[in-house]
């Protein structure tokens, strides 16, 4: 992440024939979107008011939120809920839900998503794919060191470029960040305890 701005290093495209593209290197603004917003709710106070006095902030659809008041409001609720969602806000007939990943010193350091037509993505559906996001992005952060589960609601900690991994496709395959030196490449189940 970097000022207004973050980054997919990954992505797992669905086997699905309706689906929705990313591509390593892509970048998205952090005011609409599930991975976009789970990443602000947890950025410094005066960081997000940083971003929120950008204006007008894109609005992509009728659906982007672009109200700082009602920004703050769904930051809010994502720190209180550890996930977030988005429908329709950037791509038309769109839905995500993303959690964060925490690192070894408690700060959000990605998020993992999955995105899908809505009508994949639907209401009684929404659960599943909170608990499947849930559970990889708890992985992840006991990957990087992270000893607890989800951190307790809290206004955010100290900026820092942070990547973003964003799942696409099989909710059941997370990646990690992209392999230093060589290393094999990891899988992580989030069905694994």
């Amino acid at each position: 992440m970097s000022g207004t701005a973050g980054l997919i290093v990954d992505s797992i495209e669905s086997p699905q024939s309706m689906r929705f593209t990313v591509h390593p290197g892509e970048t998205f603004l952090l005011h609409a979107g599930s991975v976009g917003k789970v990443l602000l709710a947890y950025l410094p106070p005066d960081v997000i008011d940083q971003i929120l006095a950008i204006t007008p902030l894109p609005r992509y659809t009728s659906k982007t939120l672009t109200a700082p008041a009602a920004l703050r409001r769904e930051l809010a609720r994502i720190r209180a809920a550890g996930v977030g969602f988005s429908d329709g806000e950037i791509t038309p007939g769109a839905r995500s839900v993303g959690a964060p990943v925490w690192n070894h010193e408690g700060r959000v350091a990605a998020c993992v998503s999955i995105s899908a037509p809505a009508i994949r993505l639907a209401g009684s559906a929404i659960p599943r794919f909170n608990r499947m996001v849930t559970a990889a992005a708890e992985r992840l952060s006991r990957a990087l060191g992270h000893a607890g589960g989800a951190e307790p609601a809290r206004e955010g900690a100290p900026s820092r470029v942070r990547p973003t991994i964003l799942l696409k496709g099989n909710p059941r395959r997370v990646p990690p960040s992209p392999p230093a030196g060589g290393r094999e490449r990891r899988r992580f189940d989030a069905a694994q305890p």
